[in-house]
């Protein structure tokens, strides 16, 4: 699998009241893509450690596409 290009901001629109829990981490050290061009395996890593933040989302309605970043 390749990385995103990250092309769309999505944001959370979370109504008043209401709350969910968001689950913290480290993100681990991956190879920045499966293949080279040449088709062997490539050596260029993302280094990780960067703090990711997951919200398991309780209503898909909450979720809106903010903009494009094309």
């Amino acid at each position: 699998m390749e990385w995103n290009p990250f092309d769309e901001l999505w944001a959370l629109d979370l109504p008043p009241g209401r709350r969910i829990t968001g689950l913290v981490s480290k993100v681990a050290r991956q190879p920045y893509s499966q293949k080279s061009k040449q088709g062997n395996a490539t050596h260029r890593m993302l280094i990780g450690q960067a703090t990711q933040t997951y919200f398991p989302v309780k209503n898909p309605l909450w979720i809106r596409r903010h903009s494009s970043l094309r």
